[in-house]
């Protein structure tokens, strides 16, 4: 009976923790999505590549540079990515 007892015991320990293992992961992933900053460095990436190289594909833009104070829109991303992928292109 202690036996059982402990076996039960130390099987819902498991599975709370496998729980709560799951959650913070589950947590993490919500945390990667990609803010409005970092979509426009990728389009400003690749017009900028364009601008110099008009029949070529885009190529990966890379990470996205942490934005200056105030300066987190889609519109201040695009800017910078653009003037990157120019000079990208340009190399």
């Amino acid at each position: 009976m202690k036996s059982l007892t402990l076996f039960a015991t130390l099987a819902s320990f498991i599975v709370f923790c496998s729980f709560t293992i799951l959650q913070e992961a589950n947590a993490d992933l919500v945390s990667i999505q990609e803010t409005e900053y970092e979509e426009g460095w990728k389009d400003g990436h690749c017009e900028g590549w364009h601008d110099v190289k008009p029949n070529s594909y885009c190529p990966h833009a890379g990470y996205a540079p942490a934005p200056e104070i105030g300066k987190d829109t889609y519109k201040h991303g695009y800017n910078r990515g653009f003037k990157q992928g120019l000079k990208d292109a340009r190399k």
